[in-house]
């Protein structure tokens, strides 16, 4: 049985059996690109992940959470802490909502949205 924090494996972005040409397998190649801090392009392939999971699993599933956290994290790597901000800001909510306030992707949210307002005020 699937529960929030644990996506169920039979969802279409989450098959091990998606053809390399389907929408989700070019997603998943994402995560090298972020690993490698090619912002740019890592911050596009999240953007198009996320329209998928919005469209495959519901705004508020854990997993699309997860990729809104990542746009919003790749936009902070770009250069970029005001976005960054303001897209942990409008998430933090919607973990709280769906995973709780002590989940640790709730708190890691919190964490990121706390460095991003520092990093404004400490550019000022």
């Amino acid at each position: 049985m699937s529960t929030p924090s644990s996506p169920s494996r039979s969802a279409p972005c989450f098959s091990a059996s998606a053809p390399p040409s389907s929408p989700c397998s070019a997603a998943r190649q994402c995560l090298p690109q972020w690993r490698y801090c090619s912002s740019t392009g890592a911050r596009d392939q999240f953007a198009e992940l996320l329209a998928i999971r919005e469209r495959v699993l519901g705004a508020e599933h854990p997993n699309t959470l997860t990729a809104r956290a990542n746009l919003a994290y790749m936009a902070g790597l770009a250069g970029d802490p005001a976005a960054a901000r303001d897209q942990f800001a409008d998430l933090f909510p919607a973990y709280i909502r769906v995973l709780g306030t002590e989940h640790p992707d709730t708190l890691t949210t919190r964490v990121h949205l706390a460095r991003m307002t520092g990093h404004l005020y400490s550019i000022r």
